[in-house]
């Protein structure tokens, strides 16, 4: 039987900002604004799950990145011990793939977007981030710049 997940107060209050950051506490003023809104219900709906997986998908790696790998969880490369314990544990996750090699894509893409919003950026989406770091080569170490270059292209207008 599967183990019930609690979520703890902060983690809800964290959700519910992210909710509201992609408008799912909008409030339309006109009849226009309330048809718009009618009418993209179902792509907002979208983004705020995304935004909500990634967030605890990438925060549970990061975490346990800190974990298993301590002093090394962010360093470039990791010793063979540290990184023969990462490997297993990615393992047992499903990132891994059949020649044993691990799924960089989801797994980088996780860890930079959770490393991003420990260090203060701003944005909701993973996938609004990784469009705006790809723009600005940024780091997931400089959160202003990606923040300061996604209000620039719109926020959440921008179309990825």
């Amino acid at each position: 039987m599967a183990e019930i997940m609690n979520i703890d107060q902060k983690e809800a209050k964290i959700i519910s900002k992210r909710a509201s950051l992609v408008e799912m506490d909008y409030n339309p003023k006109t009849v226009k604004e309330c048809e718009e809104l009618y009418r993209k219900a179902p792509e907002i709906a979208e983004i705020a799950k995304q935004a909500v997986k990634d967030g605890l998908q990438g925060k549970a790696l990061l975490e346990a990145k800190k974990l298993i790998c301590k002093d090394e969880w962010d360093a470039p490369m990791l010793t063979h011990k540290t990184s023969s314990k990462w490997k297993t544990f990615l393992n047992t996750l499903g990132l891994v793939n059949e020649k044993g090699e691990i799924k960089k894509a989801t797994v980088s893409n996780l860890l930079d977007f959770a490393g991003y919003k420990e260090r203060g950026g701003e944005i909701e989406t993973a996938s609004h981030y990784r469009e705006v770091k790809k723009l600005t080569g940024a780091t997931n170490k400089e959160p202003e710049v990606i923040d300061k270059a996604y209000k620039a292209a719109g926020g959440s207008e921008l179309k990825t």
